[in-house]
């Protein structure tokens, strides 16, 4: 009875051990650390920031353009009747600041020595470009788009950490679900194997056609245990190479709140950004927002000669959807000249195609966020039966367990009366490791519960 007494300990404390007082939430914290996938994601979200955020100084370095040359800094020509050559140095210095619609300043010192007739031409200049109005982007679609675009992966940051959840909670159950089996081979091995020394008791035909069938069985079973422990080891390896442990989490019974308010359905948030973004789509076409900006320089050339000429600039430019306008005058110094230019690009649609397709694409994502609302509100309603039927599952398991815990007294004290056999106090102890089981399963399914509902729904600032 001592001996039977120590193994019934070292039972439970296998039981218990693979419960270890690790919280879920810890748990969560250290596979989301080394899932690639959650650390993607967290990029893309600070490069979207980033898209956001207005440009700062920019300066850039470069060289003017010669002929079919872009960007030469330096640029050597030789003459084929003479065979000299000819070399222009042409910095020109870029500061811009606050974007594509910020103060921008161009500062250019071309240098040209022609070694030919060994003259040479130097022609500072300086041009600055400050809007007027406009908008921080080319368009108002643009700017929700990046809007879109931030709010689509802070919301694919919270899924991705309650889908992670729910592998691992899933990965957890599966791990239960095979210890629960495992009871269910060893009952059955203990009642087979008993059965065979009760026949080897009454009979030595080892041959007989009982004592092969109770072979065969025992068999059967010891082979399904080997599976059982196989899988186990299996799931096992998954769940440390999701969560970095081999820890198994407490799991806690979950109280929470379901949101009554469908529109807070992730679902519907991006719809409904994404009908502000087809709506800004829409208002670019039908009403353009202008942008001007004014342009102001000056340019001075020198040569061997001295001062050669000065001239100023200035103008303006205005951006109306895709049509623009310029106009530019230039006035020479040394000459007293004065020009002017004027620059006009309309395009005009007379199939009004684009507009309707935006009004078309409108019309279709409104639509698409009333459907997200009625699903969102069929899942609001499906979480609630959901939600009573995993807490009385809780409470009926919890119940079971009380049960199965008074029965173990009072076999345990038939056993020791010598009114019931090992075997009973066995299977009376496995009927709790059982009844133990099913409490944490359907402690799982609330928690999974939680997490689908974080998954599906804002329950919380982002």
């Amino acid at each position: 009875m001592v001996r039977y007494r120590i193994t019934l300990v070292l039972f439970l404390f296998g039981f218990l051990s693979s419960i270890s007082s690790l919280d879920f939430s810890s748990v969560l914290d250290a596979a989301l650390s080394i899932d690639k996938e959650y650390k993607i994601l967290n990029l893309q979200k600070e490069n979207s920031l980033l898209d956001l955020e207005p440009e700062g100084l920019n300066i850039s370095l470069q060289g003017e353009s010669y002929d079919d040359y872009d960007n030469s800094l330096i640029f050597i020509s030789r003459d084929a009747d003479t065979a000299g050559y000819s070399i222009s140095i042409s910095p020109v210095l870029g500061i811009s600041m606050g974007g594509s619609l910020g103060t921008s300043f161009s500062i250019s010192m071309p240098y040209s020595i022609d070694t030919i007739d060994d003259s040479f031409s130097f022609s500072p200049g300086i041009v600055v470009e400050q809007p007027l109005i406009g908008y921080p982007y080319s368009s108002r679609s643009e700017y929700v788009t990046l809007e879109y675009q931030l709010l689509s992966v802070k919301q694919d940051i919270i899924k991705r950490r309650a889908e992670l959840a729910l592998e691992i909670l899933d990965i957890v159950q599966d791990i239960i679900e095979i210890k629960k089996e495992l009871l269910a081979v060893d009952s059955e091995i203990d009642s087979l194997e008993n059965d065979i020394n009760l026949i080897k008791k009454s009979t030595t035909n080892k041959n007989s056609l009982e004592f092969r069938k109770k072979d065969y069985e025992l068999r059967k079973q010891v082979n399904t245990k080997k599976n059982l422990i196989s899988s186990l080891k299996i799931k096992r390896s998954m769940y440390k190479s999701l969560t970095g442990t081999d820890e198994i989490p407490e799991i806690d019974e979950s109280e929470f709140d379901i949101p009554e308010d469908s529109k807070l359905s992730f679902s519907y948030i991006l719809a409904s950004k994404y009908t502000e973004k087809t709506e800004a789509d829409y208002q670019d076409a039908v009403n353009p927002i202008p942008e001007i900006s004014l342009l102001g320089g000056c340019k001075i050339v020198f040569s061997n000669s001295g001062y050669e000429e000065g001239i100023v600039e200035s103008g303006a430019n205005l951006y109306l959807g895709s049509s623009t306008a310029s106009i530019s005058l230039n006035y020479n110094i040394s000459s007293s000249s004065l020009s002017m230019a004027i620059g006009l690009g309309i395009n005009i649609d007379t199939t009004n195609k684009d507009v309707r397709e935006r009004q078309n694409s409108l019309e279709e994502a409104r639509l698409k966020e009333e459907l997200e609302i009625y699903s969102a509100e069929n899942n609001i309603k499906d979480c609630k039966l959901l939600y009573q039927q995993y807490k009385e599952d809780i409470e009926f398991a919890r119940e079971n367990l009380i049960l199965s815990k008074e029965e173990y007294q009072l076999v345990n004290a038939a056993f020791e009366k010598g009114a019931a056999s090992e075997l009973d106090v066995k299977n009376s102890q496995r009927e709790i490791d059982e009844a133990n089981y099913d409490l944490v399963i359907a402690k799982i399914n609330m928690l999974s519960l939680f997490y689908q509902i974080k998954r599906d729904f804002l329950l919380e600032e982002f």
